[in-house]
């Protein structure tokens, strides 16, 4: 169940840059994990099971974004140092390369996301 708060979060986290978005991210996940410990004890209870529950959902949000902003650092990273190392015609060649290479998932993963989509409308 997602409450206010964690809707203006989330719109929060959107607008920050990608590292202290990472940074907040990590702060909420480790206040989630702070809070289960405490409910640990008594989680035969049905509402400390359901809040259990409802925080694994959103560790598993937080983890994914965390691990989608910290590959977009290093991709950004990785831009940057053959920039600076080789050029601009550099990284242009790279990507280009990168495309050939990996195109194919990049096409695959559209299709999928476009199947998820539809199920979704669907429903």
């Amino acid at each position: 169940m997602r409450t206010d708060e964690d809707a203006m979060f989330w719109d929060r986290v959107a607008d920050m840059p990608a590292w202290e978005a990472e940074q907040e991210l990590v702060l909420r996940r480790e206040r989630v994990i702070s809070e289960n410990e405490e409910l640990a004890p008594s989680r035969r209870d049905k509402g400390a099971g359901l809040q259990i529950m409802a925080n694994a959902r959103l560790l598993t949000q937080l983890n994914e974004r965390i691990r989608y902003l910290r590959k977009l650092q290093d991709a950004i990273q990785w831009r940057e140092a053959v920039r600076e190392v080789l050029g601009d015609e550099a990284v242009a060649r790279c990507l280009a390369w990168q495309a050939r290479q990996y195109g194919h998932k990049d096409d695959r993963r559209r299709q999928w996301a476009s199947r998820g989509v539809a199920r979704k409308g669907a429903a």
